[in-house]
C-alpha cells in the first residue's frame, strides 16, 4: 500500500516494531488506534467541503479500474449545449483560458457565416486535436490547419492566430458546403483536398469518396462521426 496522508505503512510497521521491542502491548495499539485516528481525521477534513468528491464518488461503481478514475479526475474540459438562434452555442467549463478562447472563436464564427459550431469542432477535433501550434508535414498551419497560400483569401495573417485561423477556417467550410449545396461529404472533401482534386478524380457525389486521396477517405467520415456525436448531445 501507499502513502496515506504522509503516513506509511512502512513508518506504522517500524513504529509498532519498536514498541514491541519494550515489550509494552499496551503502547503498541495505542500507537497503532492514534495513527488510525489522525489518518481517518484527515481524509474527513480533506473532503468534507468538496462538492465534487461526492460527484466523483457518485461517478466510480465497484470494480472500477482505477486508471479509468484517474483520466476521468484528469479530463480537463467538458462540453455543454444551449440554444442560441438557429445554431447551437457550445461552451467548456474548462479552467484552461485557450480552451475558452477557442470555443468563443468557434461561436463567433459559427454565428458569422451560418455554420453549427459543432461541425466546426469536429474539423479541429480531427485536424489539430485543439492545439493551435500544429503545422502538418505539407505545411497547413493551426487549429483548422490552413495552408499558407490561402491565407489572403480568408483573412488570414498569422495562422497560429485562434480567432483568425477559426475565423478563416470557417469561411473556407461555408465556400466548400456552398460549392456543393450544403452536401456534408461533398463539403468536406472539398474542405480537406480542394475541389479542383475531386474534379480530377472525377467526384460528384459522396458515393466517390473511394477515389479521394488516403489521407481524405479517412478524414470524412472520422469527421462526420465526431460531428454527429457532438450533436447528439445538443
Amino acid at each position: 500500500m501507499s502513502n496515506i496522508n504522509g503516513i506509511s505503512n512502512s513508518q506504522l510497521i517500524s513504529a509498532l516494531g519498536n514498541n514491541n521491542s519494550t515489550g509494552d502491548t499496551s503502547n503498541e495499539s495505542n500507537l497503532a488506534f492514534a495513527l488510525m485516528m489522525e489518518n481517518l481525521t484527515n481524509s474527513k477534513e480533506n473532503n468534507s467541503n468538496s462538492a465534487s468528491s461526492e460527484k466523483i464518488q457518485q461517478q466510480t461503481r465497484p470494480g472500477q479500474d482505477l486508471k479509468e478514475i484517474a483520466m476521468r479526475l484528469n479530463k480537463n474540459f467538458k462540453i455543454t449545449y444551449n440554444s442560441s438562434g438557429s445554431y447551437n452555442k457550445v461552451t467548456t467549463s474548462s479552467n484552461d483560458e485557450q480552451m475558452k478562447q477557442i470555443y468563443n472563436s468557434v461561436n463567433k464564427a459559427a454565428s458569422k457565416y451560418g455554420v453549427d459550431p459543432n461541425l466546426i469542432l469536429a474539423i479541429i477535433k480531427h485536424e489539430s486535436d485543439f492545439q493551435p501550434n500544429v503545422t502538418s508535414s505539407a505545411g497547413a498551419t493551426g487549429l483548422m490547419q490552413i495552408m499558407p497560400e490561402n491565407y489572403g483569401d480568408y483573412g488570414i495573417t498569422d495562422g497560429y492566430d485562434i480567432d483568425q485561423n477559426v475565423d478563416g477556417g470557417t469561411k473556407l467550410l461555408k465556400t466548400c458546403l456552398d460549392l456543393y449545396g450544403g452536401d456534408l461529404q461533398m463539403g468536406l472533401m472539398a474542405y480537406a483536398a480542394g475541389p479542383g482534386t475531386m474534379q480530377k478524380r472525377g467526384v460528384t457525389s459522396g458515393a466517390d469518396l473511394y477515389k479521394m486521396p488516403d489521407e481524405t477517405k479517412k478524414a470524412v467520415p472520422e469527421i462526420i462521426e465526431e460531428y454527429r456525436n457532438r450533436s447528439k448531445t445538443s
